[in-house]
């Protein structure tokens, strides 16, 4: 799976480098790919290259679905109880259970 990052573009150096504030996170990336960026712009960066600029609003809702993405990797195995509201999930307890004496 390829997952590219929306990054704001902090600084841009003169050989078609920029640093990237990911989520906090300061980057060196390659802007060679993009034409003529600006500083305070987005960008989606993957491994290294930003490949497509993004609007703000594009940007922030994409980091909010991953933030919500990160936080739902953090459920229970399936063999513990889900969280309140959320069906058990299918799986080898859930098959145990069925066949089960």
């Amino acid at each position: 799976m390829c997952l590219a990052v929306p990054a704001r573009i902090e600084r841009l150096h003169p050989n078609k480098m920029a640093t990237v504030d990911l989520s906090g996170v300061r980057r060196q990336v390659s802007v060679e790919l993009l034409d003529e960026v600006r500083e305070g712009e987005w960008v989606a960066v993957h491994v290294g290259f930003a490949i497509a600029r993004l609007d703000e609003q594009e940007a922030r809702e994409t980091l909010e679905l991953l933030r919500q993405v990160a936080e739902l990797a953090d459920l229970p195995p399936a063999e513990e109880e889900p969280p309140p509201g959320l069906p058990r999930p299918a799986g080898p307890a859930a098959a145990k259970g069925a066949s089960g004496p």
